[in-house]
Parts: structure tokens; sequence; C-alpha cells
């Protein structure tokens, strides 16, 4: 069996940083650092699993309500419920609320163009009612700003 999966969240981040800014060029060229916590609320949040070869089927899956929306191909409806159940059986809800705390470091150039790198390291474990299962969201991000 050959499976795909694929996740699409929609997130609001709410960043909450101390940021400073050095100047190495007077109004040519700034240094800026920033730093602290991102709040994040997840407004949707869903999986969609895709199996080709003995059974061919196509999941969707509210990771946030655990609705789950199935089509097989061509198979009756004992394989269907048997299927669903199994897989909501290793499905995992996800917490809509996550902190993260970041940092980045960039580049102002005439003050209208800005450059930065930053990251963020999730600190909340984003399954519920996993003891063992630990899933924490990491971001990695590059800005390229123009300011006017």
């Amino acid at each position: 069996i050959n499976a795909n999966e694929h996740m699409i969240e929609h997130n609001v981040h709410l960043p909450i940083y101390l940021h400073q800014e050095i100047e190495m060029i007077p109004e040519i060229l700034s240094f800026t650092m920033s730093l602290g916590p991102t709040l994040s609320y997840g407004i949707s949040s869903e999986t969609k699993i895709t199996m080709f070869g003995v059974l061919d089927s196509d999941f969707r899956y509210d990771n946030y309500t655990g609705n789950l929306e199935y089509t097989y191909f061509p198979y009756d409806d004992s394989v269907k419920e048997s299927m669903s159940e199994q897989f909501r059986e290793t499905a995992m809800l996800h917490k809509r609320m996550d902190i993260s705390l970041g940092g980045s470091i960039g580049l102002n150039i005439i003050r209208q163009i800005e450059l930065e790198i930053g990251y963020d390291l999730g600190l909340l474990n984003r399954y519920r009612d996993q003891k063992d299962m630990i899933y924490h969201r990491n971001c990695f991000r590059f800005t390229l700003s123009y300011i006017f």
C-alpha cells in the first residue's frame, strides 16, 4: 500500500517581541534583534490521507473535532465501517492553543528594506490526551519586507 499524508493548518499568531536595533552606518544600515513569546490559536487543521494499492481510500480528518470524511473504491459498507473505526482509534486530536518562544536577527537597509531570519520553538505538546506521543510546532522563518 502506498499512503500519502497531507496536513493543512490555519492559525492566528500574536508575537510579543522585545526588539532592538543597532545602527551600523547611520540612516543606511542597521542590525536588528528580536526575542519573545508567540501566542497561537488554531482556526482549522485537516489531515488528508490517500492510500493506493490493496485498498484505495481517501480520508479527510479534522484534527480539532475528530470528524472524519472518507471514500472507498469499490468496496462494500462493511469494509468502510471497519476501516473508519481503525482510523479513529489511531488518529490523535490536536489542541488549538500553542505558545512558542522565538527570536530573530536581521538587517534594515536605508530604513526601507528589512531582511530577517528567525526561529520559534514550540513549548506545548499539541496532542490532546496523549502521554506517550509528542508534537511540538517549531517554525523557521525568513522575512523580506519593504517599508513605505
